[in-house]
């Protein structure tokens, strides 16, 4: 018995000492020994730019090493996303980008990555809603109230979003497309544009991201009919849910931090714990919540899921809506 239980403890020492004699493991343990780029797709001062550099400090912090936002927007994200799917799949490039963006990437015939198999899922950190806002002269002041006007003025009312393919566009077309409305699209150049139409009465309504539209909403120069996330968001909290009136709407930026595909195991699992205890922060839920985001977290197979549901949500939104980018 002595025997073959001396015979047991050995097999389990030489087990594991080859499991930590493994060059992953050395890596992993060993990680970071450089600075790390997260690569964010968007410009300076965007919902995934905040919420990327208040973690890269916070990484910073934990892992000794210098994390860094490097920001490479152009052609819809798609200069960014490309860089990280065509970079060493060593740890030292991290990509920040919403489920939502990558859906709109289905729009392109052709993309120079594929959006599932080129990237590993490391951790969801956040989820941004967005608000349906109306000029106050739209005799409406409900999500019911607008589809029944929009069913008696088919084809008239105009919704504006920030760029053909956008998050703000899709969530329009997802509301046309639930609701049995026929409303117009009318793309501007980013977020900022968007509001100064519907509060100058250039268009008529359409999504904002909360910060965006708040100050305008409580001076009473824009009317805020719903939001567009499943519960009602904290920031204002009097807004009913688009799903409240049509069950089921949900057009949220879910948050992720994603890496080039076959990653080391270790490493995202690193990662991924540090990133939630950093989410978990006091201070760092402030600050994300000063950006209208909802702090969150998962695993890196939850976050695959995810992806891979909200790829098909907005893969068949865009094909139902005939959107095309090239």
């Amino acid at each position: 018995m002595n025997v073959a239980r001396l015979r047991c403890a050995v097999s389990l020492l030489l087990s594991t000492a080859v499991v930590f004699s493994t060059p992953q493991f050395a890596a992993a343990q060993s990680y970071p020994t450089r600075t790390v780029r997260i690569i964010d797709v968007f410009p300076p001062g965007g919902g995934t730019d905040v919420v990327g550099r208040v973690l890269a400090t916070k990484l910073s912090q934990v892992f000794g090493q210098s994390f860094v936002v490097e920001n490479r927007p152009g052609a819809a994200g798609i200069i960014g996303t490309d860089s990280v799917a065509k970079s060493p799949p060593d740890g030292y490039t991290l990509f920040i980008v919403t489920s939502i963006s990558l859906g709109a990437n289905t729009m392109y015939s052709r993309l120079p990555y594929d959006i599932l198999r080129d990237f590993a899922p490391i951790a969801k950190v956040g989820s941004a809603a967005y608000v349906l806002v109306a000029h106050p002269s739209l005799p409406v002041r409900s999500v019911k109230e607008l589809i029944a006007l929009s069913n008696s003025r088919r084809g008239q009312l105009n919704y504006a979003s920030a760029g053909t393919g956008s998050s703000t566009h899709l969530a329009g077309e997802l509301l046309k497309s639930r609701a049995g409305i026929d409303i117009v699209h009318v793309p501007y150049k980013g977020s900022a544009p968007v509001v100064i139409a519907i509060v100058s009465g250039e268009t008529e309504f359409g999504f904002a991201a909360v910060t965006s539209a708040l100050a305008q909403i409580n001076s009473g120069k824009l009317n805020a009919l719903g939001v567009s996330s499943l519960q009602r968001n904290p920031v204002i909290p009097s807004v009913p849910t688009v799903a409240e009136t049509l069950p089921g709407f949900e057009a949220v930026g879910h948050l992720g931090f994603y890496a080039p595909a076959h990653i080391p195991v270790d490493i995202v699992a690193r990662l991924n714990a540090e990133l939630q205890k950093a989410v978990a922060l006091s201070e760092v839920r402030e600050r994300f919540a000063a950006a209208g985001v909802e702090p969150a977290t998962s695993s890196p197979d939850e976050l695959g899921f995810l992806l891979k549901s909200e790829i098909a949500k907005w893969a068949k939104v865009i094909k139902d809506a005939g959107i095309h980018a090239d």
